[in-house]
């Protein structure tokens, strides 16, 4: 309702890329959508830590890309914050999607800076080279984490 029918395909499903260029192209959108939806996805995080936690986890990992906007940061033992260097943020950000450059930069531009996660977050996790040193730098955070 609040970013009108064209957003919608015939199905009356989302279409994202729709969706994504609304938001990432005035602050205004981007404001308005989460306010409608950041109170949903804490209330469901919170109810799936719960079942996690009642069924036995020690540890529970959320994948929260605006933890830090939406305040689930504060439900957080440890934050962490995977970074990368932004020419390579914005390769692999149009590899995956199949999106235009500037497209992929004002994505990252609506994001928080990597300086800025370096600030908040505890742990930082460096994403530039390959797959074998992300796990290398995952395993000594999930170290670091459990002591």
């Amino acid at each position: 309702e609040a970013f009108g029918n064209d957003i919608l395909d015939q199905n009356g499903d989302i279409i994202r890329k729709k969706l994504a260029s609304y938001i990432y192209s005035d602050p205004g959108a981007k404001k308005l959508l989460e306010e409608i939806t950041h109170r949903h996805i804490i209330a469901y995080t919170l109810e799936r830590f719960d079942e996690f936690y009642k069924n036995g986890c020690e540890y529970v990992i959320a994948d929260a890309p605006m933890l830090f906007e939406s305040g689930m940061d504060k439900l957080c033992y440890k934050t962490v914050g995977v970074i990368a260097d932004e020419n390579i943020r914005i390769k692999r950000i149009m590899q995956r999607d199949g999106i235009t450059f500037e497209f992929a930069q004002s994505r990252i531009k609506a994001q928080l800076s990597a300086q800025e996660l370096e600030k908040r977050c505890d742990i930082i996790i460096r994403n530039d080279s390959d797959i074998e040193q992300l796990e290398k730098n995952v395993r000594k955070a999930t170290d670091e984490i459990k002591r």
